[in-house]
């Protein structure tokens, strides 16, 4: 699934539409493997929250004064938090029977400014965290039991901050700002560490699942990864052109990152790599919020396994994990992207067997010396290096070419046109392209080829340049043969018969010489004996 390789690959499987801006979501993960996704959470830039389940059935949630910034759902799903501009958090009970009780529990109050980003620990149900336009961070003691109290509460930035998270294992919290910013604190909201290095706001911070990092996201286009050990930027990762507003790691091993920015563009990132693998162009407004959501894989997966006598065999067992991404824009659109990974890898799989099994069939007719069949699977292939080798062993007969191309739908031709365009460019390739370009040319008229396509003047006007370059080369070729041959029958001239015969005279001429030399020798021999 999305966790192992380097290349996942997402489709959009469904869209949910006529919303307001998407300013945050999450999803709650449902039991049955057939449908993992048992509700989506929806802050849209209103007051009410939106709970929507699988049938699209939506549950409107009242309790907010004011528009909803924010929104977190506790590691076991059994309550949500929610954050707004009337600086409230609103807790929220959900029914693990009925899926669509949501019950408004608890109000929380303390901020004096709207709350941007909300944080359950991630090991229990025992404590929150939340950040705020107020430029403080607050630690809420949480039991389910009673109204949540802040704890815990700290001045944590010059400016608005904009993300709060809690590490794995929930030991301590992490903070960004728009002062550029990120701290590291206890869950006594002591002060660890300071971060610095992004050049604007960072937007966005996470943790990695398996390692001492974490990884950030600003309005200067980047994203860093730092160590939690010494604090340090371990890598920079460009690749977006607009602010990145939020980052992640995607897959359990911590090894890929996906990001959205203001463009509407989301993207995977190897860290192995540091590079980008792979853009999805998601949304036609800022791309305010990201979610994941993993679950098992209905699809088997093919491995490597010990067969009878240790032999390797491959086996098809059960699914491994898969991932779900699901997106919010400003564009109002909330797009679920579905791991598709394994279909991909199975498609690749599959052309590759039977390219395999093409190229053997190739062989095999190229052997036999069909070449109509040998041409016809180099087209299907579309291996132009195949095509160059056919036409290699049927050039010298010049009836077998001659029979080949006659053979040939004009749109074989029209291809073959614009693979000789490109074995035109190369020296070494030229003598058959030409060769064949010449057949081609005695079997149809200039206004037949023209009619094989729209792009066939194209191909032909890219054929002449480098048709009269060769030409102009023999040319000159031929011209310095004459003055070698000249000269060797100078120096022949000069030596004697005995010398070599020129390597540009047809063995007919020496072998006249020959018996004029015969002749000569007869006729003194007769004088001799006449004399005698």
């Amino acid at each position: 699934g999305g966790g192992g390789g380097e290349g996942v690959v997402f489709e959009p499987v469904k869209q949910v539409v006529n919303l307001d801006s998407v300013l945050d979501l999450r999803v709650l993960p449902s039991r049955d493997i057939s449908s993992p996704m048992k509700a989506m959470i929806i802050a849209a830039n209103r007051e009410e929250i939106y709970y929507q389940l699988p049938s699209l059935d939506t549950k409107i949630l009242q309790g907010h004064e004011d528009v909803v910034l924010c929104v977190d759902v506790s590691h076991d799903s059994t309550w949500l938090a929610s954050g707004g501009k009337d600086s409230k958090i609103q807790i929220w009970r959900l029914s693990e029977e009925l899926p669509n009780r949501v019950t408004p529990t608890y109000t929380c109050t303390g901020h004096t400014d709207p709350i941007g980003s909300l944080c359950f620990s991630r090991k229990s149900v025992s404590f929150f965290v939340s950040g705020s336009q107020d430029k403080t961070i607050k630690f809420w003691n949480f039991s389910g039991k009673t109204n949540p109290q802040p704890e815990y509460t700290v001045k944590a930035h010059d400016k608005d901050i904009n993300c709060v998270c809690v590490s794995p294992n929930d030991k301590i919290i992490a903070s960004c700002s728009q002062d550029k910013s990120i701290k590291i604190w206890t869950t006594q909201l002591e002060l660890k560490a300071t971060m610095k290095g992004h050049k604007r706001g960072v937007w966005c911070i996470a943790f990695s699942p398996v390692d001492q990092v974490l990884v950030s996201s600003s309005g200067d286009n980047t994203i860093r990864l730092w160590s939690l050990s010494d604090h340090s930027c371990l890598k920079i990762l460009e690749g977006h052109t607009t602010s990145v507003l939020r980052v992640m790691f995607l897959d359990p091993q911590g090894m890929q990152i996906i990001s959205a920015d203001a463009e509407g563009l989301i993207k995977l990132w190897s860290i192995a790599l540091s590079e980008c693998v792979g853009t999805m162009e998601a949304h036609d407004d800022k791309a305010w919020s990201l979610c994941l959501l993993r679950h098992k894989s209905l699809l088997p997966t093919r491995v490597e396994g010990e067969g009878e006598n240790n032999k390797k065999k491959k086996m098809m067992v059960d699914g491994g994990d898969e991932i779900t991404v699901v997106s919010g824009g400003g564009d109002g659109k909330v797009i679920v992207w579905e791991d598709a990974t394994m279909v991909e890898i199975a498609d690749a799989q599959a052309k590759a067997e039977e390219r395999v099994v093409q190229e053997q069939a190739f062989s095999n007719a190229l052997r036999k010396q069909d070449y109509h069949r040998a041409l016809e699977i180099a087209f299907a292939l579309g291996n132009k290096g195949r095509i160059l080798s056919v036409m290699e062993y049927v050039l010298p007969d010049h009836s077998a070419i001659t029979h080949l191309l006659k053979s040939l739908s004009s749109d074989h031709i029209r291809r073959l046109l614009g693979f000789i365009r490109d074995w035109n460019t190369i020296g070494k390739y030229s003598g058959v392209a030409q060769l064949t370009l010449h057949v081609i040319l005695q079997i149809y008229s200039p206004k037949q080829i023209m009619e094989m396509g729209a792009d066939i003047n194209q191909i032909i006007q890219a054929i002449i340049p480098y048709t009269d370059k060769h030409f102009s080369r023999f040319s000159k070729l031929l011209q310095k043969s004459y003055i070698l041959d000249y000269t060797i029958n100078s120096i022949n001239n000069h030596l004697g018969p005995s010398s070599s015969p020129s390597v540009f005279h047809d063995d007919d001429d020496d072998d006249d010489a020959d018996a004029d030399d015969d002749a000569d020798a007869d006729a003194d021999a007769d004088d001799a004996d006449a004399d005698a």
